[in-house]
């Protein structure tokens, strides 16, 4: 029987190659690791309805139940007559009838939100520096400057978005301009980014007649968003 005999340069040669290998292993394994998907998720803390939930964006749709998590690329539609809740981090998102919302971006300190359709309220209740909430519709993008709370309402062809600042501060993008919005301020955008209004309730607006007179335990403003219709857009409109 032969027998194979392993001498001193043989040993050297063989420890050097498993040495290189381990070597090639090492930083492929921390390549691999910086690859994995941000630990950040929202999660779906009240549903009313029907809401249906695409994983990844792709696929078939699910009934999106409550404590689901959600992560970047996951589709949540909220139908007629419907409502739901979601929870990232600071950020409460409340999406009303007929809304259709991604995460484009979820990460420590960002959240960044796809609205294609409909309405979502969200309250920040904290802005730390270096953090981004950003909201993207067809024709805008609104960026959270000082915690607070917003509405952006886009309707059902995807051509008008209106923003709402409760209270807080914000900055829209659009056509390549940015606007700023401050509390109590309504904007609405066209297709073609163009501004159609913005006031203040401390202007008087002129696509109302007058100033909505505020009842006992309801502030002017509050009083004013009674005017819009149920999409978020005022139910009458002057000329332009």
């Amino acid at each position: 029987m032969k027998t194979m005999t392993i001498t001193g340069k043989s040993s050297l040669g063989l420890l050097l190659c498993l040495a290189g290998l381990l070597g090639f292993a090492a930083p492929q394994a921390r390549a691999d690791e910086e690859k994995d998907p941000p630990t950040r998720v929202a999660r779906i803390s009240f549903v009313e309805g029907s809401v249906s939930l695409q994983p990844g964006g792709q696929g078939d749709w699910g009934s999106a139940a409550k404590n689901r998590p959600m992560t970047i690329g996951d589709k949540i539609w909220v139908d007629k007559d419907s409502r739901a809740e979601l929870q990232a981090g600071t950020v409460s998102i409340h999406l009303g009838s007929m809304t259709a919302l991604s995460f484009l971006n979820l990460d420590q300190g960002i959240t960044q939100m796809r609205l294609a359709e409909g309405s979502v309220n969200f309250r920040v209740s904290e802005l730390r520096e270096g953090d981004l909430y950003e909201v993207d519709a067809p024709n805008i993008a609104f960026t959270v400057k000082q915690a607070g709370a917003f509405r952006i309402d886009v309707n059902d062809n995807g051509d008008s978005a209106r923003v709402t600042v409760i209270r807080g501060e914000g900055e829209v993008t659009a056509g390549g301009k940015t606007y700023p919005v401050h509390a109590e301020d309504l904007a609405l955008f066209t297709a073609t980014a163009t501004v159609i209004y913005t006031f203040s309730l401390h202007h008087a607006p002129p696509i109302w007649m007058g100033r909505p007179r505020s009842s006992k335990g309801r502030s002017p403003f509050r009083a004013l968003l009674g005017h819009l219709s149920p999409n978020g857009f005022p139910r009458r409109v002057g000329a332009r």
